[in-house]
């Protein structure tokens, strides 16, 4: 079976989402999605619509927004509890097992 896509039936696909996104947003799925994204990373919705998005830039400052002091701490701290269940029994002195140290991993990130 040969899928034949034509340049009316992506024009007739950009039709819609753009229909969706801005008459219809409270139904369409596209609509509701670039507004839900919109307000959650503060972006004007104009910039997605024009695509003058620069998506990491946008979703950076919203990590950096989202860290606190304490969000550093844990973050340093299960960057070690990685590492050190990475290289567990490397040098052969470890106090926690690696299951243990799994256990905090998964118990930290609950």
């Amino acid at each position: 079976m040969q899928l034949l896509v034509c340049s009316t039936d992506l024009e007739l696909l950009r039709f819609l989402v753009q229909y969706g996104i801005l008459f219809a947003p409270s139904v369409s799925v596209f609509g509701r999605n670039i507004n839900i994204c919109a307000a959650r990373y503060k972006c004007k919705l104009s910039k997605f619509l024009d695509n003058s998005v620069n998506v990491n830039a946008v979703v950076r400052c919203y990590c950096c927004d989202l860290v606190s002091e304490d969000g550093k701490k844990i973050f340093e701290f299960l960057r070690d509890l990685v590492s050190c269940r990475d290289w567990h029994g490397w040098d052969g002195e470890s106090i926690l097992s690696r299951d243990e140290i799994c256990d905090i991993i998964h118990y930290i990130c609950q």
